[in-house]
């Protein structure tokens, strides 16, 4: 039997309402830096001290990650 994903675990918890997974879409700032750019995101003080410690030791109580779903393919699955 085939190892869970990480994305296939986020959509049961999402499926089930689970309160453990934040979503936000509020862009606040956009830097271009030689990696490529860095992208801020607008969330509640609770989730920017996980993300400060996650930072300063490597690890917290959530998992940081960031999405970008194209427009078009989305559209794609969308259900009638």
């Amino acid at each position: 039997m085939e190892k869970e994903t990480t994305l296939s675990i986020m959509d049961k918890m999402v499926k089930e309402n689970n309160q453990g997974i934040m979503l936000s879409t509020t862009i606040t700032d956009v830097r271009f830096v030689k990696e490529g750019a860095i992208i801020g995101f607008g969330v509640p003080s609770e989730i920017g001290n996980q993300a400060n410690t996650q930072q300063i030791i490597g690890c917290s109580d959530y998992m940081f990650m960031c999405f970008a779903v194209k427009r078009s393919e989305l559209e794609k699955y969308k259900k009638a």
